[in-house]
């Protein structure tokens, strides 16, 4: 009984060992290796296409729309991020596509920006008011347009049909 304790606490520490952050960058991704449909629903619209993770590499396609490589993470041996900036999108000035090498299926995301329509009340007079305070006597609306920001998950399974898929 007393020597399986000390065994018991060794297995314990092995199992609980902390792994250093770099050594997790360093994980090979070829157990995600292959072609994976995505899609997204945007503002209402389904955006959809394949991308393909193969030779430390990521090809990637939008159905309708014309789309580049922005940035790559990683090293030169282990990419572990991909971004891709869509646009052609329905009103959307740019769709952002972060493919995660490590874990494509859970943990792929988009980021978009649409342009919106703003009003604002400008006050053009002011003056006492009853009360003896400063109020507004007279004001327009401005109008005004603003970037906003918008995102969320992409969906993403493994695709059956094989890495020499065509899209459409």
């Amino acid at each position: 009984m007393k020597r399986s304790i000390p065994l018991l606490a060794a297995l314990l520490g092995v199992a609980c060992h902390h792994v250093p952050q770099s050594d997790l960058a360093m994980t090979p991704v070829e157990s995600v290796a292959g072609t994976y449909d995505y899609a997204a629903s945007i503002q209402g619209r389904q955006v959809s296409g394949v991308f393909t993770i193969a030779n430390n590499d990521v090809v990637f396609t939008t159905r309708g729309a014309a789309c580049q490589n922005l940035s790559r993470v990683g090293t030169s041996d282990v990419l572990t991020l991909a971004r891709y900036g869509c646009r052609g999108i329905g009103e959307l000035r740019q769709v952002d596509f972060l493919i995660n090498l490590r874990s494509p299926t859970t943990q792929s995301t988009w980021k978009a920006t649409y342009l919106a329509r703003k009003s604002r009340q400008i006050c053009d007079k002011v003056g006492p008011g009853r009360d003896g305070r400063t109020v507004c006597r007279a004001s327009h609306l401005e109008y005004y347009d603003e970037d906003v920001p918008i995102g969320g998950p992409l969906v993403v399974r493994r695709s059956e049909a094989g890495l020499d898929r065509v899209i459409p």
